[in-house]
C-alpha cells in the first residue's frame, strides 16, 4: 500500500520535481546530441577529411631520406599510391581587385587520393596547366569570370578557371584564415614563392589499394613515429584528421557543458527542497514502515523507487524534447557551424543513457542527504510532529562536501580538464559563499527595517521574506547565480573587445598590417620603402627554424600514439602533446617589446657579454614565454639543446616572459639573446602602424607590386573576425545560461509552492481579518518581486568581480565593464518573473474561501 501510494505520488504530487529536473538536464542532453552528431559525421568521413589512409606533414620540405623510410615501411602493408601538396599563405590579386591574403594549395594530379575536390571547368582550356580555382567567396568578392579573368600569385599571372564547388577535406569550412586557391604544383616554382625559409606546409599522402583497419593504421603510425624522430614531422591517420577538424568545437562544447552544469546544480537545489518536503510529509509513514521492516534499509526503497520513476520520466521527456528541437535546429546549426552537408541523426542510445544516468544521479544525490537527515531524527519525534523538521537544516557539512566532490567529477567528465574543473568549482564555491553571506546580510537588514516601513503591504512582504529564512536564502542563491551567469559572458566579451580594439590600447596600439616571409636580403629595401611612405617598419624580427633535442639531460621526444590514450584524456595533456609534436620558431632580441612583460629572472641587458663560442658550460641566454614553460615543465636555469640548420646549440633559460599575443606583433615562445644565431639562415616578420582602410589597401597594393613574396595580414579585419567568432561563442553560452536560469526559475516555483503550503493558515487568517484577494495578490507579488529584483542586482554586481578575475586569468588584460544596461535590465525582468511566479504558486490559496482544516489547526 505504501509503495503504491509513493509510486502514484511520483506522477501526481511530484510533477514539480519532474519539471525542475527536466529543465536541469535539457541543455546537457541537447548539447551532447549536437557534439555526438558532429563527431559521428566527422568520423564517418575521416578518410575523406584526410584525403588518404596516412599522411606526413611538416612546416618545411620533407626530405628524401624521410620519404624513403616511410615508403619502405608502407611497402610491407601492400600496394599504395602517393601524392603531395604544398600549402602557403600568400598574397594574390586579380586584374580588377587589390591584393588579398589567400591560402594557396599546390596539388599534384592524383590529389586527393580519397574523397574529391569538385571544380568548375571553363570552356577555354588552351593552356590546361596555367589555371587556378578559388573559393566561391573570393570569386564573388573579386567578380571573377571563368576563362576570362586573370589572377596574379607571386610573380606569375594565372587564368581563373572556376570555383571550388566541394572539397571533402574541409568539413568545417569557416575555420580557415583566408580563402583557398588551387593551382598545379608543377606551376609553383614559376611564382617565385619557393624561397629559403618561406612559410609553407608540405604534405605527402599515402593510400592503400585495400583500406587498412584502424588498428593497423595505429600500428603504422607508431612505427612511423619510431622511424621519423623529428617532432616537427606530423603523422596523421583518418582518426587524427577527424579529431583535428572537431577540436575547436570540442573545446567550445566543454565550456558549454560546464555552463549546463550550473543549470543542473540549480535543478538539484530545487529537487533537494522538494524531496525534503516530501519526506517530511511521509515521515510518519516512513517511521512506521521502518519499525515494521525486518531491515532498516527497506524503509528507504519506496522513496528510491519514487526517485527512479521521476528521473526516468524526466529523462524521457528531455530526450523527446531534444529530438523535436533537433529536427527544427539541425539545418540552421549546419549553416552556422559551416558543416559540409546536413547534420543527420539525432538522439543516440549513448546520449539517452547519459541523460538517464544524469537524471538518476541528480535525484539520488538530492535524496541521499534528505534521507540521512530523516534517519538522524528520533522515531518518536517523527511519529509525534514531523512538521517541526521543516525548520531544521537538512544537510551536514560532510554530505555537502561529498556532493561538491561528485559535482567536480561530473565537471571533469564533461570538460575533460582538471584546470577548467578547478576553476569552475572555485568560482562556484566562492560565488556561492559570497551570495549566501549577502543573502544573510540582506535578510537581517530587511528584518531591522520592517518596523520602519509605512505601508502594510511593505511591512508584511518584508516580514515574510525575513521570517521564512531557509526558503528565502534558497531563492536568493538561485536567482543570484542565474543573474551572474547571464551577465558574465557580456562582461567577458567586453573585456575581450577591450583587449583587441586599439582605442583601448594607448600604450601598445594594434598594427594595421602584419608582414611575414620577408627574405633577409629584402629587409633593408623594405625599410627604405617604408621610409619613403613616411611610415616606420615596426619590430622587424628574425624567424629561425629549429628543433629542440633535449631539456637538460632528458631527450625531448614526441608524445607518440602509444601514449595518446593516456595523455589525451585531458585538454591540458592534449595541448602538451601538440606542443611537443611540432618544430620551434626561434628569434633573436636584445630587449623586451611593449607586448612583453618580464615575470621572473634576469633581463638580457643585465647579463655579461655573450660568449663567442657557446657551449654547455657557457650556453646562450634564453627567454621563454611563461605558459609555454608551464606546459612543457621548463624552469629557470634549464638547459635547452637545439639543432638549428644542422648545427647544435645550447641555451640556458635566464628569464620567463608574459606575452600579450593579442598585440599582433612578432612574438615567440623562445627568444635568444643576440650572439651565436646572428648568422643563421632566417626570414623576417614585421608590422606596419595603425592606418585608415584606404592606406592599408594602398600599402598592400604597393607591397605586392614590389615584394610579391611578402605576405600581409590585415589586422583590423582579423580582429573583426575574431570578435565575430567570440560573439558566436558568447551567444551559445548565453543560451546555455538562459537554460540554466529557466532551471533556476523552475526550482524557485517548486520552492514557492511548498512555501505557500506552509503559509496557507496565515493567508486564510488574513482573509478572515478582511484582506481581499486583490490585496493579497499585490502583497505576494511585491514580496517575490522585491526579493528577485534585489537578488538579480547583486548577481550582476558579482558577475563584474568574477569577470574581472577571469579576464585576468584568460587575457592578462585590464577589466572592462560591459554595458551597464544589464544593471538596469536584468533586475526588473527578474522582479517581474519572480512576482509572477509568486502569484502563480499561491493562486489557489488566494482564491480559496477562508476555512481551516482540522489538520492545519492541529499543526
Amino acid at each position: 500500500m505504501i509503495k503504491q501510494r509513493l509510486r502514484w505520488g511520483a506522477f501526481q504530487k511530484n510533477r514539480l520535481w519532474m519539471a525542475t529536473l527536466l529543465t536541469g538536464i535539457l541543455g546537457f542532453t541537447f548539447l551532447s546530441t549536437l557534439q555526438e552528431t558532429i563527431q559521428t559525421a566527422l568520423v564517418s568521413r575521416s578518410r575523406e577529411l584526410l584525403g588518404a589512409d596516412i599522411a606526413l606533414s611538416a612546416r618545411r620540405m620533407i626530405t628524401a631520406p624521410e620519404l624513403e623510410l616511410a615508403r619502405k615501411r608502407l611497402s610491407n602493408e601492400g600496394e599504395f599510391r602517393e601524392t603531395s601538396t604544398l600549402e602557403f599563405y600568400s598574397m594574390a590579386s586579380s586584374e580588377e581587385a587589390g591584393p588579398q591574403l589567400i591560402e594557396l594549395l599546390a596539388t599534384e594530379k592524383d590529389f586527393p587520393l580519397v574523397g574529391t575536390v569538385e571544380r568548375e571547368s571553363s570552356a577555354d582550356e588552351t593552356n590546361p596547366a596555367d589555371r587556378v580555382w578559388t573559393d566561391p567567396a573570393l570569386a564573388i568578392r573579386w567578380n571573377l569570370k571563368a576563362g576570362r579573368t586573370r589572377v596574379k600569385i607571386g610573380d606569375r599571372w594565372f587564368r581563373y578557371q572556376g570555383r571550388i564547388l566541394r572539397d571533402t577535406g574541409r568539413s568545417l569550412r569557416g575555420a580557415s584564415l583566408a580563402p583557398r586557391v588551387l593551382i598545379s604544383r608543377n606551376q609553383l616554382p614559376s611564382t617565385g614563392l619557393l624561397r629559403a625559409g618561406a612559410t609553407l606546409t608540405h604534405r605527402t599522402y599515402f593510400s592503400f589499394s585495400t583500406a587498412l583497419d584502424s588498428d593497423r593504421l595505429a600500428q603504422l603510425k607508431t612505427d612511423f613515429e619510431r622511424l621519423l624522430e623529428d617532432p616537427a614531422l606530423q603523422i596523421q591517420t583518418p582518426s587524427d584528421a577527424a579529431d583535428d577538424e572537431g577540436r575547436l568545437l570540442r573545446q567550445t562544447g566543454d565550456y558549454l557543458a560546464i555552463a549546463s552544469l550550473v543549470g543542473l546544480l540549480l535543478a538539484f537545489l530545487g529537487c533537494f527542497w522538494l524531496i525534503k518536503q516530501n519526506l517530511i510529509e511521509n515521515a510518519q509513514t516512513w517511521a512506521i514502515y521502518r519499525v515494521l521492516s525486518p531491515k532498516t534499509w527497506q524503509a528507504d526503497l519506496p522513496f528510491i523507487r519514487q526517485a527512479a520513476l521521476v528521473s526516468g520520466a524526466s529523462a524521457a521527456l528531455a530526450l523527446a524534447l531534444t529530438q523535436c528541437l533537433w529536427i527544427l535546429a539541425r539545418q540552421p546549426l549546419a549553416r552556422v557551424l559551416f558543416v559540409d552537408g546536413s547534420l543527420d541523426g539525432g538522439v543516440s542510445l549513448r546520449v539517452a543513457g547519459l541523460t538517464l544516468v544524469l537524471a538518476m544521479m541528480t535525484s539520488l544525490a538530492a535524496l541521499w542527504p534528505a534521507l540521512a537527515f530523516l534517519k538522524r531524527q528520533s522515531l518518536s519525534l517523527l511519529l509525534r510532529d514531523p512538521e517541526v523538521l521543516a525548520k531544521a537544516s537538512g544537510m551536514k557539512f560532510s554530505e555537502a562536501l561529498t556532493l561538491v566532490a561528485l559535482l567536480g567529477l561530473v565537471a571533469r567528465g564533461v570538460s575533460h580538464s582538471w584546470f577548467v574543473t578547478g576553476a569552475f568549482l572555485s568560482a562556484l564555491l566562492l560565488s556561492t559563499a559570497a551570495i549566501w553571506a549577502l543573502g544573510a546580510l540582506f535578510l537581517r537588514t530587511l528584518r531591522s527595517l520592517e518596523p520602519k516601513l509605512k505601508t502594510a503591504t511593505a511591512r508584511w512582504s518584508a516580514l515574510s521574506i525575513s521570517r521564512l529564512t531557509a526558503s528565502s536564502q534558497l531563492i536568493w542563491l538561485t536567482l543570484c547565480l542565474s543573474a551572474l551567469l547571464l551577465s558574465l559572458m557580456p562582461t567577458l566579451e567586453s573585456s575581450f573587445r577591450a583587449q583587441l580594439q586599439s582605442p583601448m590600447r594607448p600604450t601598445n596600439p594594434l598594427p594595421s598590417l602584419f608582414l611575414f616571409d620577408i627574405q633577409e636580403e629584402q629587409l633593408s629595401e623594405l625599410e627604405t620603402w617604408a621610409a619613403s611612405e613616411s611610415i616606420t617598419l615596426q619590430y622587424p624580427t628574425a624567424l629561425i627554424r629549429g628543433r629542440l633535442l633535449r631539456v637538460n639531460d632528458t631527450p625531448f621526444e614526441r608524445i607518440g600514439s602509444q601514449n595518446s590514450k593516456l595523455l589525451g584524456t585531458t585538454r591540458e595533456q592534449e595541448r602538451e602533446a601538440r606542443f611537443r609534436n611540432r618544430g620551434l620558431n626561434l628569434t633573436i632580441r636584445a630587449q623586451l617589446t611593449p607586448s612583453e612583460t618580464l615575470v621572473k629572472g634576469i633581463p638580457f641587458s643585465e647579463l655579461p657579454p655573450p660568449s663567442e663560442a657557446p657551449s654547455e658550460s657557457t650556453p646562450e641566454a634564453l627567454s621563454v614565454e611563461e605558459r609555454f614553460a608551464d606546459r612543457l615543465g621548463l624552469q629557470l636555469g634549464d638547459l635547452l639543446h637545439f639543432e638549428i640548420q644542422g648545427v647544435a646549440l645550447t641555451g640556458k633559460i635566464v628569464n620567463l616572459r608574459r606575452v600579450d599575443w593579442t598585440s599582433f606583433q612578432p612574438n615567440f615562445f623562445v627568444v635568444f639573446r643576440p650572439g651565436a644565431l646572428n648568422d643563421a639562415p632566417k626570414t623576417y616578420l614585421a608590422s606596419l602602424p595603425q592606418a585608415s582602410e584606404i592606406n592599408r589597401e594602398r600599402w598592400q597594393r604597393l607591397l605586392f607590386q614590389r615584394f610579391p613574396n611578402v605576405s600581409s595580414i590585415d589586422v583590423t579585419q582579423l580582429t573583426e573576425t575574431l570578435l565575430k567568432g567570440f560573439s558566436q561563442i558568447s551567444v551559445a553560452l548565453e543560451l546555455m545560461a538562459l537554460v540554466a536560469a529557466l532551471a533556476g526559475f523552475a526550482a524557485i516555483f517548486s520552492v514557492l509552492r511548498l512555501r505557500a503550503r506552509e503559509r496557507q493558515n496565515e493567508l486564510q487568517l488574513l482573509k478572515v481579518l478582511g484582506a481581499s484577494p486583490r490585496a493579497l495578490s499585490v502583497t505576494l507579488f511585491c514580496e517575490m518581486g522585491i526579493l528577485s529584483g534585489i537578488a538579480a542586482f547583486f548577481g550582476v554586481l558579482l558577475s563584474f568581480g568574477v569577470g574581472r578575475a577571469l579576464a585576468q586569468a584568460l587575457f592578462h588584460s585590464a577589466f572592462r565593464l560591459a554595458d551597464l544596461g544589464y544593471l538596469l535590465f536584468l533586475p526588473p525582468v527578474f522582479a517581474l518573473m519572480g512576482g509572477t511566479l509568486g502569484l502563480a504558486a499561491t493562486a489557489r490559496l488566494v482564491k480559496r474561501s477562508p476555512q481551516f482544516s482540522e489538520s492545519h489547526c492541529s499543526s
